[in-house]
C-alpha cells in the first residue's frame, strides 16, 4: 500500500478527490445557509393611507399647475396669432400700395415714351 501512495497517478487522484470534496462542501454551505432575517419595518395601514392622501394632494396641485400653464400657453399662442395676422395684413397692404405705385409709374413712363415716339417719327416726304 505504501508503494501505491508514492505513485504520481495516485497523488493526482487524491488531489482531485479532495478538491471535488471541498467544492461540494462550499456549494452545500452556500445553498443551504440560513438567510438572516430582514430588519426592515413594515408600514402600517394608517401610514400608507397618509402617504396616499399626500400623493393625492400633490397630484391635485400638479393638475392645477398644468392647467394654469396650459392657459398661459394658449393665451400666448392667441396673442402671437393676432400679431402675425396684423403683420400679414400690414405686409399685404404695403405690397399692394407699392404695386399700385409701380403700376402708376410704369404707365407714366409708357405715356412719356409714346410722346417721344410721336415727336421722333418723321412724316414721309
Amino acid at each position: 500500500m505504501l508503494s501505491e501512495i508514492s505513485q504520481p497517478a495516485f497523488i493526482g487522484q487524491l488531489v482531485m478527490g479532495l478538491t471535488s470534496l471541498a467544492a461540494l462542501s462550499v456549494a452545500i454551505v452556500t445553498l443551504f445557509r440560513r438567510v438572516p432575517a430582514i430588519d426592515a419595518t413594515f408600514a402600517t395601514k394608517a401610514e400608507l393611507e397618509k402617504v396616499r392622501q399626500e400623493m393625492a394632494t400633490e397630484r391635485q396641485d400638479h393638475k392645477s399647475e398644468v392647467a394654469s400653464l396650459r392657459t398661459k400657453i394658449d393665451d400666448d399662442f392667441k396673442t402671437l396669432s393676432e400679431k402675425l395676422t396684423e403683420q400679414f395684413t400690414e405686409l399685404n397692404t404695403s405690397s399692394e400700395r407699392r404695386s399700385a405705385e409701380l403700376h402708376k409709374r410704369i404707365t407714366q413712363l409708357a405715356t412719356g415714351l409714346a410722346r417721344v415716339d410721336e415727336r421722333t417719327i418723321h412724316p414721309p416726304h
